[in-house]
């Protein structure tokens, strides 16, 4: 093999799934080269690689038994209120909260994600479908010889707005059920089991309230 081979290979495998795919429809005529975008690819690739490793990962194990509390109860009219229930719920909580500092702790914080911003028409939503679609299906390169599968991650991709006002109408099914809890935990435990992975399009916060929802979920 040719040293300009071998340096070729070299520098192909530096570079992400995501890096790639984006390269590949150029090739293709499909996109234009623009450098930002391909400077945003890399970056994608950087929170690719996080979602890959199973070291940096919260396991649902650790969030099971409030989950499933919130799962049978959240959606249900108590007969009555119990305060040995209650307590148990709590020391779920505290359970998986515990189990959950000890892993930031370790040093295995999960990647916080990426805000991509811009002007209009400059390929945000087109990289974020690259990476979700990368993220969902994997992607494979023949003429490159690279092949990267899907991440065993659940994950969503939606408008902002659809999922705020699912947010609020959890929130507010569960407040009907328990009106003197905070119902954000359980909701962001909820919302934790159906999906490690969000990606939102056309995100943009202008209300206060859905500022402070945030912020806790």
């Amino acid at each position: 093999m040719s040293f300009h081979r071998t340096a070729a290979l070299f520098c192909r495998r530096l570079k992400g799934p995501i890096t790639l795919a984006y390269e590949c429809r150029i090739k293709s005529d499909r996109l234009r080269l623009d450098k930002e975008q391909l400077s945003l690819a890399a970056a994608l690739d950087t929170l690719h690689s996080s979602l890959v490793s199973e070291r940096i990962h919260i396991p649902d194990a650790y969030l099971d038994d409030a989950a499933n509390h919130f799962a049978h109860s959240a959606y249900k009219v108590p007969s009555s209120f119990s305060l040995i229930s209650f307590a148990g719920v709590a020391r779920a909580v505290a359970r998986a909260v515990a189990n959950i500092n000890s892993l930031i702790a370790a040093g295995n914080a999960p990647q916080k994600g990426i805000y991509i911003h811009g002007s209009v028409g400059v390929g945000k939503s087109l990289l974020m479908d690259l990476f979700y679609s990368v993220c969902a299906d994997g992607v494979s390169i023949e003429s490159e010889g690279e092949m990267t599968p899907p991440i065993k991650r659940r994950r969503k991709r939606c408008h902002f707005h659809e999922f705020m006002l699912d947010v609020h109408q959890r929130i507010h099914a569960y407040k009907l059920l328990h009106p003197r809890s905070n119902p954000i935990p359980p909701v962001a435990v909820a919302l934790a089991k159906e999906a490690r992975l969000l990606c939102f399009d056309e995100m943009q916060i202008t209300d206060i309230a859905d500022a402070m929802i945030v912020k806790q979920i």
